[in-house]
């Protein structure tokens, strides 16, 4: 019983952890990232999923979302001028150039960086454990690289930061390459607000009670038949 809920209640810590500056939206649909002070739109490929590529000809690839940096940035101003979900702030999100916290950004040859953290596609992977395997309150993360709205200084006419979100690689591609786009707002336009841990922790422990009285009830706790239970 306690080892059953310890573990439960362990888990969910670990949960509550890995999250602890992500907070869903009340529309659910965006994630304030408290860590960084921007809110991310929930769905990390909206312009596949919102019918977007499959009536504007402006994705690579009508069947996944992918766009060239520019058609990104035109699809990014289109949200703005509907003011999607009453935001009219939506950007790319942005690549620190140069990063100090990358590995080897200053690689002359590659210019690529893991364990970037001074960005934000690098801060939410790295920081808040958001990858295309976990990628815990959001949704459609994919593993492909995603476009930055930051111009890579060396080659800015040509050239532009992207983060793929499968190993934390941070390069960068010419603009007319595909990439997926994900929108994000400064600050907290929802008032996105935490659930305390504590809470947490308290509605998980009740929860794993619930189970265990629930088990004995049923004669499947002990494993006894419930004719066996006095």
């Amino acid at each position: 019983m306690f080892r059953s809920i310890a573990t439960f209640v362990v888990l969910c810590l670990t949960t509550a952890t890995a999250t602890a500056s992500l907070y869903m939206a009340p529309n659910g649909q965006a994630i304030y990232d408290a860590g960084q002070d921007i809110t991310w739109v929930a769905d990390a490929n909206l312009a596949n999923t919102s019918g977007y590529c499959s009536v504007v000809d402006n994705c690579v690839n009508a069947g996944n979302g992918v766009m060239d940096w520019s058609d990104a940035q035109a699809w990014i101003a289109s949200l703005n001028s509907v003011s999607y979900l009453g935001v009219s702030s939506w950007r790319l999100p942005n690549t620190a150039q140069p990063d100090p916290t990358c590995s080897s950004e200053y690689d002359s040859a590659n210019r690529y960086g893991f364990n970037c953290t001074g960005s934000e596609m690098g801060h939410l992977y790295n920081v808040d454990g958001v990858t295309s395997s976990t990628s815990g309150l959001f949704s459609n993360v994919h593993f492909a690289f995603y476009w930055s709205g930051t111009e890579f200084a060396p080659d800015a006419a040509n050239s532009a930061w992207l983060f793929a979100f499968a190993d934390g690689r941070q390069d960068r591609s010419t603009k007319p390459s595909a990439s997926y786009a994900w929108p994000v707002a400064p600050g907290n336009p929802f008032n996105a607000v935490p659930i305390p841990p504590a809470a947490v922790l308290f509605a998980a422990g009740l929860a794993a009670l619930g189970v265990t009285r629930r088990r004995r009830q049923s004669g499947v706790f002990t494993g006894l038949p419930r004719s066996g239970i006095n």
